[in-house]
């Protein structure tokens, strides 16, 4: 095969260089030598025979199908699931977000034990297991408030107030917000005033869970993070989950705790 090609590219570059402009007269030129070039041209080009393509089998495919198969059975039970609405959520449809006055809603109405979605107080325990031993008595009855002013002026709004005959706790809610010592020395002020012999507390509820350095009273000002919360609450709920698979309080918790993981 080699032997051949070279002859032939050996017989195209004779004819080229017959065909070479020289010094001599174009009227030389013989038209017979341009079809012999071309005769060889082709000749050249049959010879190139063109690569085979090569076939790479696929390692273990009996495997492979068989895996494919089996993932296909796999989601089955999944898909079904999903048509149920079992992967619905519907704080994230209801388009809360990052939004802090949105979500401080949202989480008033878990911790409220007289709130229609039936829990009592779980959730508020759930809020105490994120803080230390002894911080505050836990209440029998108390009332759950968002956005209040607890002393009546507008420029000292609290974000969440738990408010009982034993005790009174402020919740401050952030998310993207910037962290300000000022308001939060505003929370103490109020909460001294107002919780009168009660005991009290503040909650700083943050992505991070850290206090500002410069907060003095810190026996009395608590950070968590909503994950940490999330967790609590994680807890909790699936306690609950499995003695009460149908209740769609705990499933409403569970789909909250979902969203602030995102936080």
């Amino acid at each position: 095969m080699d032997t051949e090609f070279n002859q032939q590219l050996e017989d195209f570059f004779t004819e080229w260089n017959k065909l070479s402009f020289s010094d001599k007269d174009d009227d030389n030129f013989d038209p017979k030598q341009l079809s012999e070039f071309f005769n060889q041209w082709k000749k050249l080009g049959a010879i190139i025979e063109p690569k085979k393509e090569q076939i790479i089998p696929i390692p273990k495919s009996e495997q492979l199908k068989n895996f494919f198969i089996a993932f296909q059975e796999a989601q089955k039970p999944i898909e079904a699931e999903r048509q149920l609405g079992m992967f619905a959520n519907v704080w994230q449809a209801a388009n809360l977000g990052r939004n802090e006055v949105r979500n401080s809603k949202t989480l008033r109405w878990f911790l409220d034990m007289y709130a229609n979605h039936g829990q009592g107080s779980l959730f508020l325990q759930a809020v105490y297991q994120c803080l230390p031993k002894d911080f505050l008595p836990f209440p029998k009855e108390y009332r759950a408030t968002e956005e209040c002013c607890p002393l009546g002026e507008e420029t000292e709004r609290v974000d969440i107030e738990i408010d009982s005959d034993n005790l009174l706790l402020f919740i401050e809610v952030k998310i993207d917000a910037l962290q300000s010592k000022q308001q939060l020395e505003r929370y103490i002020n109020v909460a001294k005033k107002k919780s009168g012999s009660r005991p009290w507390g503040i909650i700083y509820l943050t992505k991070d869970g850290i206090l500002p350095k410069e907060i003095n009273d810190k026996e009395r000002v608590v950070g968590i993070s909503w994950r940490q919360l999330a967790k609590a609450l994680e807890v909790l709920t699936k306690q609950k989950s499995k003695l009460e698979p149908n209740n769609r309080g705990i499933w409403l918790a569970e789909q909250f705790i979902q969203h602030i993981l995102t936080f």
